[in-house]
């Protein structure tokens, strides 16, 4: 957003204290938009909190955006890494049926596997008399970003999709990931239970994703790193940190 030049403003999503969304807060600030503007959010499995909106949540949300004509922006980063890969993507086809305008990102390389190739897709809805100032606006942004885009990775997802045992085989392959992290997710907090009696990382149990957010302070981070060689990166909300599962 700052780098296209876009007037934008953040709004408070998780408090890393209490390791819960501050989801009334976030309703608040869609109030002090126009007609017209957008509001961008991340679609299942949020990074770097871990932590995704529940339905009546996501319905409330919606609702407030309908109400006062703002256009929702979903970005889907990890589809198949929360529930399963169709179920993931009901936040999209919700937006897609209810609102007249809206804009869908979304990133294959995390469920593809394949990262460098930066593999996804844009979908922008918009009403009838707009499609063509939209598509040639997207299509500017498009070039200029890559005269002639790699298709190496988008070939590598359409040999998989349009083949019917491929496409079999990577979901099954993405749901033993998801169920991977899960596990992951349920063993670090039985194993503070076990080994200390406590429940201060009970939240990632309650968490889908490959990330959540720490309460890490900058001599526990260190000693995580130099004694452990566990590597934790700078969360956005400080003071936490944000942890990767992998």
């Amino acid at each position: 957003m700052a780098a296209a030049g876009a007037r934008h403003q953040a709004l408070p999503y998780y408090d890393p204290l209490r390791s819960e969304l501050t989801f009334d807060q976030m309703l608040d600030g869609p109030k002090a938009a126009r007609p017209g503007d957008v509001f961008l959010m991340q679609g299942v499995c949020h990074n770097p909190t871990g932590a995704d909106m529940s339905e009546d949540q996501f319905t409330a949300l919606l609702d407030t955006l309908e109400a006062l004509g703002i256009v929702p922006w979903v970005d889907l980063a990890y589809l198949g890494f929360a529930q399963d890969f169709d179920a993931d993507c009901t936040m999209a086809r919700q937006i897609a049926e209810r609102f007249p305008e809206c804009i869908v990102c979304i990133t294959l390389s995390k469920s593809f596997g394949i990262y460098r190739d930066r593999a996804g897709a844009l979908f922008v809805k918009t009403r009838t008399r707009d499609q063509a100032s939209i598509t040639r606006a997207v299509t500017a942004t498009a070039r200029s970003g890559a005269s002639h885009a790699s298709d190496h990775g988008p070939a590598v997802v359409r040999t998989i999709l349009q083949n019917v045992d491929m496409k079999a085989l990577w979901l099954r392959e993405l749901d033993q990931m998801r169920r991977r992290v899960a596990r992951m997710r349920e063993q670090i907090v039985a194993i503070e239970q076990n080994m200390f009696g406590t429940h201060r990382l009970a939240f990632l149990g309650r968490q889908v994703g490959m990330f959540s957010l720490l309460p890490l302070g900058v001599a526990q981070e260190i000693a995580l790193t130099q004694d452990h060689g566990i590597h934790v990166i700078e969360g956005d909300l400080p003071p936490a940190k944000s942890l990767t599962m992998k």
